[in-house]
């Protein structure tokens, strides 16, 4: 082979097996023979690039599958959550306008609660609550002999004081498909004198406010576990008698349908994906039961444009390679030194391609290891307080690209410094502080990306979680307190209890039993009784301490804990105001309301919260033996 230099030819000798092979200007069958080896060398090496893209394209169209999932699984899930959410907000609304109307005996008949129910409506515009008899409203809900099962359904939980869930029905009155919540309204002890319900659209079964980029929904439709579907449209019409038809129609495989029709036996959640990709290029499927009435919502969605993009890209990547393995098979020595090098940088860059295919949120982070250097997209300075979109000496200086809450700050610089090779995307929650100075609930998602055994990147992207966290919280507060009472019920009171007792280990546990309780239900009847133990509950709420932990345990027992005191003098003081407090109560109520009180002491009389609650409840029964209305400390004499 002959190389130009400064205008001449000059012959080179290449060695090989310890012989020299002169090549000259007219040796054509080397030559011929080199281009035949170049060619057959270009060919293996471009075979052997096509299956290595291959395999990536290939993990790389795994990975999206699974991201699409957990999208779709949080969509759905975001579906169940606003409608149960929207479910408890109809039931609390019902229940708090059934209570007032039982407790106060609102005049039906004058118009008393109608007047309420007016009130009530213009508040919120999302349903209206109604007043119906229970004939009219077993008849709006399941008109028809055909109905007979749910009307048997509808009148056995209204008499048993439950609320119903009605079916979706197509009334004459109503232009869509809708059903009701109701809750029965008893005029007396099983006296149902009316209805209390909403009429909600059941488009609301399906919508909700959650979006993604991520996935392009095609349909929402709810089933039942038998596989026929509840029609919430008139366009469900045209659907499949049964949700197996529906999908045998997409020509969905036969192992998709089974998993499906387990979820549905099961009451689980489904979330499965890549269904008649021949002929529509990736489709998904997710089922979640809503919790009641059999229901399941059933998402069918299809992929957008980034499984093709990221298609696009690695072709792109592919003929790129291609071109330089061809420089690298006719410029030998340095260019091959020159290639090895860039491709190991081009797999390193592929690993990271790849990361971010599995991200397409519009805020993204990433960090170098070897520059320490941070990077976050530009689109952050919208919504977030941003001190620098790129900074360098990240961690040696602790740098903050954004502004993070104290708390968070260390746990954001742990994550940078101790990397794990796990191959494995991690999330963890942390506030960040948004333009107008607020603290953000944001999900943080990050993946370590590794050369070889040294990490080379951490890649990752932020997400608002702010109102799901706020619901969460809200949620979390109705479940720890008591419903009628409104303080702690037993389960949250002595989990705090315990806690106190364990930080400080110092305190006054009080137990409170109302004295004749069941004489005052059976004279005065259980809405007095409930009323009286709310007049309790808010009673004790205020005479205790803010920080004082009240809650009550059980149908007429309420227990008090006062952290870091054993002042007995205090504790008695706080007893005889509960007293005083409950004679002003008694005068309201028309009837005596007393109540017995034990007090114990911790360590004095237990260190555990079971050693204290004993010897509190053991004081307050002592107390009772003498005659009620009293209150006793531990061992000591009645005060």
């Amino acid at each position: 082979m002959r190389f130009r230099k400064n205008g001449k030819f000059e012959d080179k000798t290449v060695r090989r097996k310890g012989h020299f092979i002169h090549i000259e200007k007219h040796s054509g069958k080397i030559i011929g023979q080199t281009a035949v080896l170049n060619i057959a060398a270009v060919f293996i090496c471009i075979t052997a690039l096509w299956s290595v893209f291959i395999h990536y394209q290939t993990r790389l169209g795994r990975e999206y599958n699974e991201l699409m999932q957990d999208n779709l699984s949080s969509y759905v899930k975001a579906q169940t959550v606003e409608v149960n959410s929207f479910h408890s907000d109809v039931s609390g609304t019902l229940n708090a306008i059934r209570s007032l109307a039982e407790t106060e005996g609102a005049g039906i008949s004058g118009g008393k609660l109608q007047d309420y129910l007016d009130t009530v409506n213009k508040e919120q515009s999302r349903y209206s609550v109604l007043y119906m008899t229970l004939d009219e409203f077993v008849e709006s809900a399941a008109g028809g002999e055909a109905d007979r099962a749910e009307k048997d359904r509808i009148y056995a939980l209204l008499r048993a004081g439950q609320e119903v869930i009605t079916d979706v029905s197509c009334k004459e009155e109503y232009a869509d498909y809708r059903y009701s919540i109701a809750v029965p309204l008893f005029g007396g002890p099983g006296d149902i004198s009316g209805v209390l319900c909403t009429v909600a659209d059941a488009q609301e079964l399906v919508d909700t406010s959650w979006k993604s980029g991520d996935i392009d929904v095609v349909s929402s439709c709810v089933v039942k576990s038998d596989g026929s579907f509840v029609p919430l449209r008139d366009s469900d019409k045209q659907l499949k008698p049964t949700l197996e038809k529906e999908l045998k129609e997409k020509k969905v495989s036969g192992d998709i349908l089974v998993q499906i029709e387990q979820a549905l036996a099961q009451d689980k959640d489904i979330f499965v994906g890549a269904l008649n990709r021949k002929t529509d290029k990736g489709y998904y499927i997710g089922i979640s039961p809503l919790g009641y009435n059999d229901w399941y919502i059933v998402d069918f969605v299809k992929e957008n444009k980034i499984y093709v993009h990221s298609s696009m890209l690695m072709n792109q990547m592919l003929q790129t390679s291609m071109v330089v393995l061809a420089m690298i098979v006719f410029a030998a020595g340095m260019i091959m030194w020159y290639m090895i090098t860039k491709r190991r940088k081009e797999s390193l860059e592929a690993k990271k391609y790849m990361v971010l295919a599995q991200f397409s949120d519009t805020i993204m982070f990433q960090y170098t290891y070897s520059a320490d250097t941070a990077v976050i997209s530009p689109n952050a300075e919208l919504k977030f307080r941003v001190n620098h979109l790129e900074s360098s000496r990240y961690l040696k200086e602790n740098k903050n690209l954004m502004e993070l809450h104290r708390d968070d700050e260390k746990m954001f610089q742990d994550i940078l410094k101790t990397p794990h090779n796990d191959g494995e995307i991690h999330a963890v929650n942390m506030r960040l502080v948004d333009k107008c100075g607020r603290y953000i609930w944001c999900e943080c998602q990050y993946r370590y990306v590794y050369d070889g055994n040294h990490p080379s990147a951490v890649i990752g992207k932020l997400t608002d979680i702010n109102s799901q966290i706020k619901r969460e919280q809200q949620l979390l507060k109705k479940v720890r307190l008591d419903g009628l009472t409104e303080i702690y019920n037993k389960a949250a009171g002595e989990e705090i209890i315990r806690r106190k007792m364990a930080k400080s280990r110092k305190g006054l546990l009080y137990i409170l039993d109302v004295d004749n309780f069941k004489q005052i239900n059976d004279q005065y009847g259980h809405c007095q009784g409930d009323k009286a133990l709310a007049h309790i509950g808010g009673l004790l709420k205020s005479k205790f301490r803010s920080d004082d932990i009240v809650c009550r345990i059980g149908g007429d027992e309420f227990v008090a804990y006062m952290d870091g005191t054993v002042n007995r003098k205090a504790a008695a003081k706080k007893a005889e105001d509960i007293f005083k407090a409950l004679e002003e109560c008694s005068q309201e109520m028309d009837f005596e309301i007393t109540v017995s009180i034990g007090i114990a002491a911790c360590p004095e009389h237990g260190s555990t919260y079971e050693e204290l609650f004993n010897a509190a409840d053991k004081a307050m029964y002592e107390g009772k033996k003498h005659g009620k209305n009293q209150f006793q400390i531990g061992g000591n004499e009645i005060l």
